[in-house]
């Protein structure tokens, strides 16, 4: 059963700012990995089913109902696994290794933006002149890194693109998950359990895809060694949007799950070193992508 009110607001907005810490982390760890198994592919398969399965350990532990769910009320969220995190997440680990964890996630910080203009087209929500000033940071601090000379050695302009379209998948799931969970009565952790499940069987197919016949199950286990912590995370950061999705409109939780961007760029400053170049221009960038989602929820 879920709260009402000034509660359920407050709730849900620490569920957005948990899940955009836990997705910075997960951005930074994501990058680490990947310098000791480098396998794209393989580890986004890993990354989700470890985390299906975490939302599966949580649905038991708290005794979660749901024994008659019927397959009509779980299908959109089977469709949503489909293309996040199932496709997305491929996407956005290779953006990772090719642009580095901070650029990416400035730019997947797009999606707020992203998600409004997209409630406003289909849901007919107005734009107001909080919504502009809001979109012009995020253009400039976009445009910021596409201008960038200082880049990590390992650097591939591919990244940049990969990771906006990242965004757009983003901000499509932001929007559909809320007219769904808006109109039925499933528990977050079974709808989240639902797409997990779905992404994790579109994630194999790309494994399978990506290798010949068995040599997928190998890599599987290989890179599982590694990306293991990484799946827990990304478990419990998946479970948490959607409960911020429960509690509040896409144009509130959106913007604060976005301050992944600003965790990723510290996270990376302590921990990636000096080989991830953040300049001024990169933190910069992330100020404006972050102070214009914020702008952006409060327009609405």
């Amino acid at each position: 059963m879920h709260l009402t009110g000034s509660v359920v607001r407050m709730d849900g907005i620490g569920f957005a700012l948990l899940a955009g810490c836990l997705l910075g982390a997960l951005t930074v760890l994501i990058r680490l990995g990947l310098r000791r198994a480098p396998d794209v592919t393989a580890s986004a398969f890993v990354i989700t089913f470890v985390g299906m399965l975490v939302t599966v350990v949580v649905a038991i532990g708290i005794g979660v109902r749901g024994v008659d769910v019927q397959l009509d009320e779980l299908w959109p969220f089977l469709v949503i696994g489909i293309f996040v995190p199932g496709t997305a997440r491929l996407l956005y680990v290779q953006a990772v290794r090719d642009a580095g964890p901070s650029r990416a996630a400035i730019l997947v910080g797009t999606a707020p933006i992203l998600s409004v203009l997209i409630a406003v087209a289909v849901f007919k929500e107005t734009i107001g002149a909080a919504i502009v000033v809001g979109t012009l940071l995020i253009v400039a601090g976009g445009a910021a890194l596409v201008r960038e000379r200082i880049r990590p050695k390992e650097f591939k302009v591919v990244g940049l693109f990969l990771a906006l379209f990242v965004a757009f998948l983003i901000a499509i799931r932001d929007n559909v998950a809320r007219s769904v969970t808006s109109g039925n009565e499933l528990e977050p952790v079974l709808e989240i359990a639902a797409v997990l499940a779905m992404a994790s069987v579109t994630a194999f197919i790309y494994l399978l895809i990506g290798s010949r016949g068995g040599a997928a199950f190998v890599r599987g286990w290989h890179v599982g060694l590694v990306f293991l912590p990484m799946g827990v995370v990304a478990g419990f950061a998946s479970l948490a949007v959607f409960e911020a999705l429960e509690r509040g409109p896409v144009t509130v939780v959106a913007p604060l799950v976005a301050t992944q961007a600003l965790w990723v760029v510290v996270i990376s400053k302590l921990v990636v070193g000096s080989s991830e170049a953040i300049t001024t221009r990169v933190v910069a960038a992330a100020l404006c992508v972050v102070t214009g989602g914020a702008l952006v929820g409060i327009g609405q």
